[in-house]
């Protein structure tokens, strides 16, 4: 069973998911602001993928372009 929490990554309107794996490469000086939602808010914003929690990783918009938004 995944005991990982979701990894939301997003700058303006722009979002997409990313492994915890995948977390590693972004570089901190990307990161504006990491925002943590937990149990039955996460689920209800973003179904059950959340269950065990949502990272919300917001990129500064100097840095944006640095990430592939494609992915889901």
């Amino acid at each position: 069973m995944n005991k990982k929490p979701l990894y939301l990554v997003y700058s303006d309107k722009k979002s997409c998911t990313i492994d915890a794996s995948r977390f590693m490469e972004i570089s901190p000086d990307w990161i504006e602001k990491i925002e943590v939602l937990k149990e039955a808010k996460a689920t209800a914003l973003y179904g059950s993928k959340a269950a065990n929690g949502v990272l919300l990783i917001e990129i500064k918009k100097a840095y944006a372009s640095k990430i592939d938004f494609s992915q889901k």
